[in-house]
């Protein structure tokens, strides 16, 4: 009967994660508010590697420091062999679900066989504010943190020469895909040791193993960080008020995603979440005390204290507690794995673990419907679009509606960077490129062509609306051929600097296009 109930949850955890990815694969685009952008830089890249660099070479530089957040661009180089930028997408949030998913169940497993079912809670958390942002590199980060965590766990005391070349190479990877991913793994593996049962010098024998392993990552860290003291540390120190940090945590803001149907969703699972895990720890403290259980509850209280003490933006990385949020539920449920879970819970949370990662997942199908086709009229002005020209975004709306007056996107900038979605078979600068202006990304703005120094003027090109001195960069830098602009939000409309843009745009640019839908607008340079 056991055995039954084992193969049946792990049915269950395919089923949902099969059906997590529904959303992905029933559009025809599937929209995050930074994939765009990373895969138009890969693109760059590609096109570099293969000797067609010429026009870009213009404006942009490669970054030839090893720095972190480099993984995704790295994959999706590779993708573009074998498929396009909208397949090479979707596989990489294919691939960031199914890690994520798989790799805090192994995860938990490693911890605790007793309370397998508990893994079917990360299928809501899949809908995050990092994977909507597309942060693949922080996805896939962590995702693998679980992933080696969970095989060091199992492994530790049996690893040979080869193991620990593998460990290295895998602690190395993690550097470059995102620094908070080293950091959960160092501790979990870190910890485990200490906590696990032996005599000291076996567990300093391990650590050691553990210390060399992971040096050539910690000496990448090094580098960055010494690189980087002067700007890639902490760059912005303003948090939050202590009781909106409290409501956000309490309401799982991270998971307010898209519409107002995701807001309730999320606030009714935290308190079913928060409900449960209290049940856990009253029902853990009934049971034969197991040292092990120390290790989720130290990453439990490090994330919080993190969650309430880090400035916003910290080494370089917004959306901090956003990232962190889930991890603090994550961290919980793997503490209450330790309990003794009567079958009428095992039962009820599963099903209200089911009930929420179909709704979360089934949700996000129409929002995304309608993404993907301003996407589609995205792509059909890009046939509008000379090649070897350079394109100004101006965004109006940040929040858009559909044709019924809907909101597409509640809480997710979802089309920051939508224009970068065009078909990549023409060589563009595309001029609110920001990753090229982070200084940690594989290209890097020339500064004297950096739009974010020539162009931006006040709160710059991603404002609604955008600032900027079209003419001075036309007369001092390059002509940008091409302007799109889109959304007529009421502020944006209002604000003292749109009638002065406006009356520049329409002066010294001809509206060739507009599309259907959308009313996205084409403008290109009037000849002199």
């Amino acid at each position: 009967m056991a055995r039954f109930k084992l193969i049946s949850e792990k049915r269950l955890f395919i089923l949902l994660l099969v059906l997590s990815l529904l959303p992905v694969w029933t559009v025809p685009y599937f929209l995050t508010a930074d994939g765009p952008c990373h895969a138009y830089n890969a693109r760059i890249l590609y096109d570099i590697l293969h000797g067609r660099a010429n026009f870009y070479q213009q404006f942009y530089y490669l970054n030839t420091a090893p720095e972190p957040n480099w993984f995704s661009h790295a994959l999706l180089v590779t993708l573009f062999h074998i498929c396009g930028p909208v397949l090479a997408d979707k596989l990489m949030v294919t691939a960031a679900i199914i890690l994520f998913t798989t790799g805090f169940r192994k995860l938990l497993l490693a911890f605790s066989k007793e309370n397998s079912f508990l893994s079917l809670w990360v299928f809501p958390f899949v809908w995050q504010t990092a994977l909507l942002m597309g942060f693949y590199n922080y996805m896939f980060g962590i995702s693998c943190s679980f992933f080696i965590s969970a095989w060091f766990i199992n492994n530790y005391k049996h690893l040979k020469a080869g193991h620990l070349f593998l460990l290295a190479l895998a602690f190395s990877s993690l550097y470059f895909m995102h620094l908070f991913g080293c950091l959960v793994a160092f501790i979990l593996c870190g910890l485990y040791i200490l906590i696990d049962t032996g005599k000291v010098k076996v567990k300093v024998k391990h650590l050691v193993v553990l210390l060399l392993s992971a040096l050539p990552c910690l000496l990448l860290i090094l580098n960055y960080l010494l690189d980087n003291s002067g700007g890639a540390g902490t760059s912005n120190s303003s948090r939050l008020p202590t009781e909106e940090l409290v409501s956000n945590l309490n309401n799982l803001s991270s998971l307010y995603g898209l519409t107002t149907l995701d807001i309730r969703l999320a606030m009714k699972m935290s308190s079913l979440l928060q409900v449960f895990i209290a049940i856990g720890l009253a029902l853990f403290a009934f049971r034969k005390p197991n040292r092990r259980v120390f290790i989720p509850g130290f990453l439990f209280v490090l994330f919080t204290a993190a969650y309430f003490l880090l400035p916003e933006i910290t080494f370089g990385g917004s959306f901090l507690r956003q990232r962190i949020e889930p991890l603090i539920y994550l961290s919980g449920l793997v503490i209450i794995s330790f309990a003794r879970i009567p079958n009428v819970i095992r039962i009820g949370s599963m099903c209200f673990s089911v009930f929420f990662s179909l709704a979360f997942s089934f949700n996000k199908i129409s929002s995304y419907s309608e993404a993907s086709l301003f996407v589609s009229e995205i792509r059909e002005i890009s046939t509008r679009i000379r090649d070897r020209s350079l394109v100004l975004p101006l965004n109006f709306e940040h929040y858009l509606r559909n044709a019924s007056g809907e909101l597409i996107n509640k809480k997710t900038l979802l089309f920051g960077h939508v224009v970068e979605a065009m078909p990549h078979n023409k060589q563009l600068i595309f001029l609110e490129n920001y990753e090229a202006n982070t200084g940690y990304f594989p290209l890097i703005w020339k500064g004297e062509k950096n739009p974010f120094i020539h162009l931006a003027v006040n709160d710059g090109i991603e404002a609604e609306p955008p600032e900027v001195d079209i003419l001075k960069y036309n007369s001092e830098v390059a002509p940008i051929r091409y302007i799109l602009a889109w959304g007529k939000k009421k502020e944006a409309v209002e604000h003292p600097s749109y009638p002065a843009l406006i009356q520049t745009v329409t002066d010294n640019y001809t509206l060739i296009y507009t599309s259907p839908v959308y009313k996205i607008c084409l403008y290109e340079l009037k000849k002199r």
